[in-house]
């Protein structure tokens, strides 16, 4: 038969918590390897401390509670019948629901409350408890924004440079769902033959409308796009969505001109011409 050793809970617990000398810790490693009684003590406490820090441990910080404070101040009043281990046994328990460091485990005669919530955490003993769903939604979106929305022009007959009284301004914005890969800026016209028209039947086709973008060289709408008339549109702007620019904006600005040099242009008639020019995003796919 082994022999058995007595070592109280308190020094068990010092041990764990690497809190013995060096010449004590080899004493009772000694003792706890030697009586499989106290090494399976040693162990329920290791699992306990354990336990409780994970249960506790993101609350070790918070003050202590006043209904405890006062609770403690009740006991600590009244006549105690407890050993001194027993008392040391309290003080571990406690000190482990506030920190997660300590454990108390041994059987008492009556337990005290903080010792039962204690050992109550070891069975996920949540009370009062609710829950709260979360919903959140972020919505696809794309707006196209002008800065102004009229351009005149004083037409010349005959003459290659008839630009517009002033220049605009397109901003595209958008906040896009994964899947997008692109967002296309056009501008175009409802009919190729009379983007400006007298509606006596004189026309000026897109192929005499320019824009310049950005600063960039003059371009007539004389491309088929994804909207307008076929021959009678300009893709402004491709941009590549990535995961960097999912929302984002872009802006366009565009100068204009009228080209009266080409056809039949050169003999059009004195008259007020008007017309509609599109600008129009896409996202795609």
């Amino acid at each position: 038969m082994s022999e058995r050793f007595y070592i109280a809970d308190d020094r068990l617990h010092a041990l764990i918590d690497g809190e013995l000398t060096a010449r004590d810790c080899a004493d009772v490693e000694s003792a706890v390897a030697a009586d499989p009684v106290l090494n399976q003590r040693v162990a329920l406490f290791r699992a306990d401390k354990a336990r409780l820090a994970q249960v506790y441990g993101p609350v070790s910080e918070q003050p202590l509670p006043r209904e405890w404070i006062a609770m403690i101040e009740r006991e600590a009043r009244k006549p105690r019948m407890f050993s001194l281990e027993a008392t040391a046994g309290i003080a571990a328990a406690f000190m482990l629901v506030i920190g997660g460091t300590l454990v108390y485990r041994q059987a008492l005669p009556h337990e005290e409350p903080i010792v039962e919530e204690a050992l109550a955490a070891r069975n996920d003993a949540m009370p009062a408890r609710q829950t709260i769903a979360l919903n959140a939604n972020l919505a696809e979106s794309l707006s196209v924004t002008l800065s102004a929305n009229t351009v005149n022009f004083a037409l010349s007959a005959g003459s290659a440079t008839n630009a517009g009284s002033a220049g605009i301004t397109a901003t595209t914005a958008w906040t896009l769902a994964p899947g997008r890969n692109s967002v296309g800026v056009y501008a175009y016209f409802a009919s190729a033959a009379a983007a400006l028209t007298d509606g006596a039947g004189d026309n000026i086709p897109s192929s005499a409308f320019f824009i310049a973008d950005n600063a960039g060289a003059p371009a007539a709408l004389t491309n088929t796009v994804a909207f307008g008339a076929a021959n009678a549109g300009l893709k402004l702007a491709t941009v590549p969505i990535t995961a960097a620019n999912r929302s984002a904006s872009r802006t366009d600005a565009m100068t204009f001109n009228i080209n009266l040099t080409g056809g039949t242009l050169p003999q059009l008639p004195a008259n007020s011409y008007t017309g509609t020019l599109n600008i129009q995003a896409q996202a795609t796919p």
